[in-house]
């Protein structure tokens, strides 16, 4: 707003004011106001028929994801938005791009079926101002050139990717979009297993004006014939514990099938009690229970638990790595268990920070629609926090159905996770 002042009026008998514009003042004062907004764009949900969320969400990087597109614009970006102004090579400002992998996991090969893994994933505009994005295939960049010029040979990279675009084994639809403040919407990301083996492919995603990055879409094709035990994560911390409990504490730790036939496996328990030895002999800091001593089998995309039971001594870091033999009709497999935990003297310090899944699961689905699931949980954790002895502690789970028409049943499959007067289901 701008204001002028007229310091030569005078004051007449009349009251009214004289102006002469050649002894006029005039004293003029600007202020200048502005709110700038960069796009911004966030993943609010992920979600697969056969792997829970907070699985898809270590899978697909989706707290640390979330966190970098949320944050501010750094130079290398805004250079990036501006490639027109700079004279640095596209091609060096894209290696300085931040990456992040989105995981589809493992998928046996269906030699009748080409049916693809699917993830739903929901974007929204938390912004205040629309939202362009756009997800760019490596073969969508290419500068075309004259007949005459030779392109060389192509790196090893090159040919790899040039091979991934060639037998079409990840899609994402759509590819762009525009969204409103507060609207959000549905992509899919696809990963055919098409044939045994690893594949990935890097793929550019860019919020217009707003965050650019790379996305490096991987899987795992297994063979048709195998059984294939995966372990929800290659290293397992469990959660700060104090010393000298009455009791240990038992984690149960998921493991699935992800091969195409039954497997039985078995855990070495070699390692416990070298453990124990270095331990005062003590053989409860890691310990497992009965039925982790026997041979366990697991039915084609099932899953079952490993109980470990932690209990530790000193106020220190406790590490162990547990061969499992996998054994199916095609031979042997060995995977390895990889746990860490930590104790602590609770008079005397602080719990220690844990990293937990409940900072980066979305919480809650009840507003997904289109190609989301027809039924969702209000919840997908439960955490029931420190619970005093013999009083019980309760929460409650909304599930929806988000068809319609249609109607369902639903039954909660008894595993080793429910324990009747310890944990009740009604």
């Amino acid at each position: 707003m701008c204001v002028a002042k007229d310091k030569s009026a005078k004051q007449h008998k009349s009251g009214s004011k004289s102006f002469n514009p050649q002894l006029t003042e005039r004293v003029t004062h600007c202020e200048l106001l502005a709110n700038g907004d960069f796009p911004l764009i966030k993943l609010m949900d992920i979600r697969n028929e056969q792997i829970s969320a907070s699985v898809l969400c270590d899978y697909f990087n989706f707290g640390d994801l979330n966190k970098e597109l949320l944050s501010p614009l750094n130079e290398q970006e805004l250079e990036f938005n501006n490639a027109e102004k700079t004279s640095t090579s596209m091609a060096k400002i894209q290696k300085s791009l931040k990456k992040f992998e989105w995981n589809f996991g493992k998928i046996p090969q269906n030699l009748k079926s080409l049916t693809p893994r699917r993830v739903i994933i929901t974007l929204k505009n938390v912004g205040g101002v629309n939202s362009q994005f756009a997800f760019h295939m490596p073969n969508e960049s290419e500068i075309e050139l004259e007949p005459w010029m030779d392109p060389g040979e192509p790196t090893p990279e090159q040919a790899f990717e040039n091979e991934m675009l060639q037998k079409e084994l990840f899609e994402v639809h759509p590819k762009q979009g525009t969204l409103k403040p507060n609207e959000q919407m549905d992509i899919e990301a696809l990963y055919y297993p098409k044939e045994v083996g690893e594949h990935y492919l890097n793929i550019f995603f860019q919020v217009l004006n707003g965050k650019p990055l790379i996305l490096k879409f991987a899987g795992r094709t297994l063979h048709p014939r195998r059984g294939h035990l995966q372990l929800r994560k290659e290293k397992f911390i469990l959660p700060p514990t104090p010393i000298n409990l009455n009791a240990p504490i038992t984690y149960p730790l998921e493991v699935r099938n992800y091969g195409s036939i039954k497997f039985e496996y078995e855990i070495d328990e070699e390692p416990l009690r070298e453990l124990a030895a270095k331990n005062y002999n003590f053989n409860e800091i890691f310990y497992l229970p009965t039925q982790n001593k026997k041979k366990i089998p697991i039915q084609p995309s099932k899953s079952e638990y490993i109980y470990v039971m932690f209990r530790p001594i000193e106020a220190k870091t406790y590490s162990i790595e547990l061969p499992i033999i996998v054994k199916d009709i095609e031979g042997t497999q060995n995977v390895t268990l990889k746990i860490e935990g930590t104790g602590y003297h609770p008079l005397e310090e602080a719990i220690p920070p844990y990293k937990s899944i409940f900072n980066s699961t979305p919480l809650c689905r009840s507003n997904l629609k289109g190609l989301g699931q027809k039924a969702s949980f209000s919840l997908d954790e439960v955490d029931f926090g420190e619970v005093d002895p013999n009083v019980p502690s309760r929460r409650m789970i909304i599930l929806y159905n988000h068809s319609e028409n249609d109607s369902f049943d639903f039954a909660f499959e008894m595993t080793g996770l429910v324990w009747y007067f310890v944990l009740v289901i009604r």
